[in-house]
């Protein structure tokens, strides 16, 4: 079954099959930055903030940042300042 979330604010639909698809991809590569840091995104749209923080964090732990660039940093900043 395929469920869906439109976040009225920006009219996207959050689909959580993918979410459940990302958390596959993570099972099968534990130490892929970019999926911590795409499922992340998925949370803060759906507004689980503890669950994209966490994210956020492993991806940085992963060196997204020395892949991808600072993002990762920007994004927990604004989403997981305490």
């Amino acid at each position: 079954m395929n469920f869906c979330l439109t976040n009225h604010k920006s009219n996207k639909k959050i689909n959580y099959d993918t979410i459940t698809d990302i958390k596959k991809t993570i099972s099968l590569d534990p130490n892929n930055s970019y999926s911590f840091r795409n499922r992340a995104l998925l949370f803060i749209e759906i507004k689980n903030m503890n669950m994209a923080c966490v994210d956020l964090q492993q991806a940085m732990d992963l060196g997204f940042t020395d892949s991808y660039g600072g993002k990762i940093k920007e994004l927990i900043e604004k989403y997981c300042a305490e």
